[in-house]
């Protein structure tokens, strides 16, 4: 059985409900939501086995296959860097998603480690989806004076920053830097 939650918590609680219906013996879970909201599923998956992948929620009893968040997104900031950038942006994902909270410290410890700073105003949040990432790309993009480069903690929010820059007439690479972790 495949199933799909669209990012929405509740949908996902309710498939996971549906699978357990079905006597599946297991569900691999691209979870979506708070730890909070991951406990809830796990408690409603019962005794059927939950794999999570990419979104492993702390203290969840269940096996789970994920990034390297934080040095993917060291390695990611290490090649702006290298390129010459000072002024780096960054549209992190949700405050409550482990790959966020990782992809963000390791931008974070990367700017620190070479005595950048990151000022507020240029770190912006989003949700891993495509409007979020263009309205935090606007936020950044026509502030003066703008960032250089950005790193993006996902390609769905950099789907959304090309678009800005686009509307902008700014060119990648010649006028912005961009660097993101994920695949399409």
């Amino acid at each position: 059985l495949l199933a799909v939650s669209e990012q929405d918590a509740a949908r996902q609680a309710s498939l996971v409900r549906l699978m357990r219906s079905h006597q599946a013996a297991g569900t691999i879970l691209c979870a979506t939501g708070s730890p909070e909201e991951c406990a809830e599923v796990t408690a409603h998956a019962g005794k059927m086995k939950l794999v999570f992948v990419d979104n492993v929620p702390p203290d969840i009893a269940a096996d789970g296959v994920a990034l390297d968040n934080h040095r993917a997104a060291r390695l990611a900031t290490e090649h702006i860097v290298a390129c010459g950038h000072r002024r780096i942006a960054t549209i992190a994902g949700p405050a409550e998603q482990s790959p966020a909270i990782e992809r963000l410290q390791g931008f974070l410890d990367t700017m620190q480690a070479h005595g950048l700073d990151v000022p507020a105003d240029l770190v912006r949040r989003g949700d891993f989806q495509v409007e979020r990432g263009y309205e935090a790309s606007k936020a950044l993009l026509m502030a003066e004076p703008r960032p250089t480069a950005v790193f993006v903690a996902n390609n769905h929010m950099l789907i959304g920053l090309m678009k800005v820059a686009a509307e902008l007439g700014l060119t990648v690479p010649s006028d912005l830097s961009v660097a993101s972790i994920d695949d399409f």
